[in-house]
């Protein structure tokens, strides 16, 4: 295979790897948005329970304390028995784990995980694919890699990181938990333009929305 072929080659796999990041980028987004989202109608539904709820005194006792009945709807009833279960069965298994003989907390060693293939793939490495010379336990064949391709993993990393930065922004927007849309506020426009700033500063492609300065075309 030519130069030119390789080069071709290795264009369109770095044009796939930014289309799947893409596709990834925004799905986390979307995912955490909505449990952010189910976390505010949790909270809304509690608030109500809680606001149902009463107290009746039954009897005062000659030491001076008070015996007291608290009233629950169904629903709290339920929600708070499930809750006492498990919290119980959790605090019960962590507490088990240190009388198992074998049990040894140990930090989780560094894996080569498909997030860090594809940085690896689009930067320029060459990964073994099913060869029956693929050495075992091996991502990379790095008989091959050169001072280009690790250049080139060095600014996709950086920008990774970036990208990582802006997605926890664009998760900090306030919106409406029900239907999700966004609302028109400061907050939200300053959150916009962070994120047109990073993006200039660290050279990356801007989305439409960004193009216009932060106030321009506001009433």
């Amino acid at each position: 295979m030519s130069s030119l072929s390789k080069r071709v080659e290795r264009d369109d796999i770095r044009d796939e790897q930014r289309e799947k990041r893409k596709a990834a980028f925004d799905a986390d987004v979307a995912k955490i948005r909505e449990e952010m989202q189910q976390e505010e109608r949790d909270a809304e539904l509690r608030e109500v329970l809680v606001g149902t709820a009463s107290v009746e005194l039954i009897r005062e006792n000659a030491d001076g304390s008070a015996d007291y009945m608290f009233n629950f709807p169904p629903e709290a009833m339920a929600a708070l028995t499930r809750l006492g279960i498990m919290t119980a069965i959790q605090a019960g298994v962590g507490e088990a784990k240190r009388y198992d003989p074998d049990y040894e907390e140990e930090p989780p060693a560094p894996v080569m995980d498909e997030s860090i293939k594809c940085l690896g793939i689009e930067a320029g490495f060459i990964a073994w694919d099913e060869e029956e010379w693929h050495p075992e336990g091996v991502v990379f064949d790095w008989a091959g890699a050169d001072d280009e391709s690790l250049i080139n993993f060095y600014h996709l990393v950086r920008k990774e990181a970036v990208w990582e930065c802006i997605k926890q922004l664009e998760i900090g927007k306030k919106g409406d938990p029900y239907t999700g849309s966004l609302f028109t506020c400061d907050h939200n426009d300053n959150i916009d333009y962070q994120i047109k700033v990073l993006k200039e500063h660290f050279e990356l492609e801007l989305p439409e929305k960004f193009q216009t300065p932060l106030g321009e075309g506001k009433q």
